[in-house]
């Protein structure tokens, strides 16, 4: 159905985060997701792990990008009329613990 481009673990949240791509169907944060790991960070092969949608950032910036200081001055659209924080380009999947 979709798929993970970026697992990492967080020492900051103390869990595994990662990135992935998955239809506008299931894009919903809070949305439950069984994934499939890699063989180098699954624990048991072929065996999915629980993962939720989640908002990116994961975690509020220490330094804010452009995006993320435009949405919390409560900006919808940039100058050339593109949605800021475009669902597009924020999917997340947080593997839950």
């Amino acid at each position: 159905m979709g798929y993970v481009t970026s697992p990492w673990w967080s020492p900051e949240l103390n869990t595994n985060i990662a990135l992935g791509h998955v239809p506008i169907e299931f894009s919903e944060p809070g949305t439950a997701l069984a994934i499939e790991l890699p063989e180098r960070y699954a624990e048991t092969l072929g065996q999915p792990v629980a993962a939720e949608v989640s908002e990116v950032p994961f975690r509020p910036s220490v330094n804010p990008s452009a995006r993320e200081a435009a949405r919390a001055k409560g900006a919808t659209t940039w100058s050339n009329g593109a949605r800021v924080g475009d669902k597009a380009s924020r999917l997340s999947v947080k593997k839950q613990m």
